[in-house]
């Protein structure tokens, strides 16, 4: 059977990068793996929030990934929540392609409880109906040093839209005014990923509205960050771990971390001492070849002249 791009992601994850755990959807009540059943009766056009947890009865986790399929013709996808998870960093962060969301995670050091957090799921009802998430491919491995893979049988979550189902309570929180976290740029190559190449890992929290997206910026006369940043199109949404566009070094990078309120915070990783060091060098040897060859020319010049005088 061929594999899933997905598959091919988690499998290049480093071994030690692993998980045991059983799976399970859960709103009000709880959806076991391989079973169907009505958890929620919610109105048309309806904003409706659905907790994603693991399951992991005490078991080291600190790799998971999966797919959840759904009907777009029932149901928008509007993001996740992800505020308290127990996963930092996402390989893939709940893409959705056409009724598929796709999502891989690690979590550095790993962590142990009866049940695991992954985040809340944002949807909004369409038209009346029945419809069903159906939870599918979940890829978790044991914490063994070898990255053993535990099959898991997919799950079902299905949703009553109704006119007369009861309202959903507004989601309603104070306005987030502070930043994300300040965070640091962690360089890094390794042959076995990203082909050799030069690239960065970062990672923050943000205690309010949650990190909503990161952003990067390569410069190579830098910012000047108390005077304000870059125009808005230079900068790019990426995820981390991000590859470099400049693989000499030359460039100054930041990367900006934004939380759904809009508040921003900018972290920023110098060029290496040595990589400037080259630069000036180039620079100096520029300017003594150039030196040179405009002094041979006026010799060259001064000769003529003289050889017309003679």
């Amino acid at each position: 059977m061929q594999k899933s791009k997905l598959q091919r992601k988690i499998q290049k994850l480093p071994i030690l990068l692993s998980v045991f755990c059983f799976l399970f959807f859960s709103v009000t009540l709880s959806v076991q793996a391989g079973s169907v059943s009505y958890d929620r009766e919610v109105q048309p056009e309806t904003d409706m929030r659905i907790d994603f947890v693991l399951r992991i009865e005490n078991r080291q986790i600190n790799t998971l990934g999966g797919e959840i399929r759904y009907d777009p013709t029932t149901l928008e996808f509007k993001g996740i929540d992800d505020t308290r998870s127990v996963v930092p960093i996402w390989i893939e962060k709940f893409k959705e392609d056409k009724g598929m969301i796709r999502y891989a995670g690690i979590i550095p050091g790993g962590y142990k409880d009866e049940h695991a957090f992954i985040g809340t799921l944002l949807f909004k009802t369409k038209n009346a109906g029945v419809t069903t998430l159906f939870i599918e491919h979940t890829k978790v491995f044991l914490h063994d040093g070898v990255g053993t893979e535990v099959p898991l049988p997919s799950s079902s979550f299905v949703i009553r839209i109704s006119d007369n189902a009861l309202k959903e309570t507004p989601d309603i929180r104070p306005r987030d005014a502070w930043s994300p976290d300040a965070f640091s740029l962690y360089l890094s190559r390794n042959e076995t990923m990203f082909e050799g190449k030069w690239f960065i890992v970062f990672l923050t929290q943000d205690k309010g509205s949650g990190i909503d997206h990161y952003e990067v910026l390569e410069e190579k006369n830098g910012l000047d960050m108390k005077t304000g940043n870059a125009p808005y199109h230079r900068w790019k949404t990426v995820e981390s771990p991000y590859v470099l566009q400049d693989q000499s070094r030359f460039s100054y990078v930041y990367v900006k971390a934004v939380d759904r309120a809009g508040n921003e915070t900018v972290s920023e990783l110098i060029p290496q001492e040595s990589s400037k060091r080259q630069e000036w060098y180039w620079f100096v040897a520029g300017g003594i070849i150039l030196g040179g060859v405009v002094f041979l020319y006026e010799r060259r010049k001064k000769r003529k002249n003289d050889d017309k005088n003679v």
